[in-house]
């Protein structure tokens, strides 16, 4: 399952990771709703091989999300 994640958590969780993938989305993003369970399989299945972020550009990710340069929703980032 995907770990929701704040701007405040960048440098605990994703920086400490080797790989790290993040969903970056918004609650009023149709495809964001679709692609979230894809996202959800794929985070247990390689559980043991990244770290799987969900951010909401406009719930406390929006700082990570401007400098990740993410211009549209979904997107998803592989660190």
């Amino acid at each position: 399952m995907l770990t929701d994640f704040k701007d405040e958590d960048f440098e605990n969780k994703i920086k400490s990771e080797d790989v790290s993938v993040i969903q970056f989305s918004a609650a009023w993003c149709g495809p964001c709703k679709s692609l979230k369970p894809i996202m959800d399989k794929l985070a247990v299945e390689y559980k043991d091989k990244a770290g799987f972020y969900y951010a909401d550009i406009e719930d406390g990710g929006i700082n990570t999300g401007s400098a990740a340069g993410i211009r549209g929703v979904p997107t998803v980032s592989i660190n």
